[in-house]
């Protein structure tokens, strides 16, 4: 009897892999968040409520400011000027996504972008804007929201 279950020990302990892997975390991802106007701390989870709203959706899927996700802000405080300059800081963070809240903000430096950075961005009509062909399908690195699609839809 006790051979029997040294030999059905050995065989579950074959048959169990060396490593268990540990459940896996999310890697920390870098987020560029870019605003025309106003202050720059002004976009975090405790000032408005879409802002709550954006960083408790990032939260449900695993992204926590501080643990797993590092949000960096840049505004051009109101100045058009100093839009490239901000755009330039932010791709200069190697993050892993922009997020921008307007079209002209990111106009001004559209072809800059490196294509391996993917842009979220709040716009009007993103073909008149160059930024897409086709409502359908995306084409380039820039994604998002329209507010206003033209007479086409």
């Amino acid at each position: 009897m006790k051979r029997r279950a040294f030999i059905a020990g050995s065989a579950a302990l074959l048959a169990v892999p060396g490593r268990v892997p540990a459940q896996g975390t999310k890697p920390t991802k870098r987020l560029a968040m870019l605003r025309p106007n106003g202050t720059v701390p002004i976009s975090t989870a405790n000032s408005r409520s879409y802002w709550n709203q954006f960083f408790d959706e990032l939260s449900r899927r695993g992204y926590v400011e501080g643990q797993n996700l590092i949000v960096v802000r840049f505004s051009a405080e109101g100045d058009q000027d100093r839009s490239g300059t901000v755009i330039q800081q932010a791709i200069d963070t190697a993050p892993d996504v922009i997020y921008c809240q307007t079209a002209t903000m990111l106009a001004t430096i559209r072809p800059s972008i490196p294509v391996s950075i993917p842009v979220v961005l709040l716009s009007s009509d993103p073909i008149a804007w160059g930024f897409t062909t086709s409502f359908a399908r995306q084409s380039g690195n820039i994604t998002g929201v329209t507010i206003d699609s033209g007479l086409e839809l």
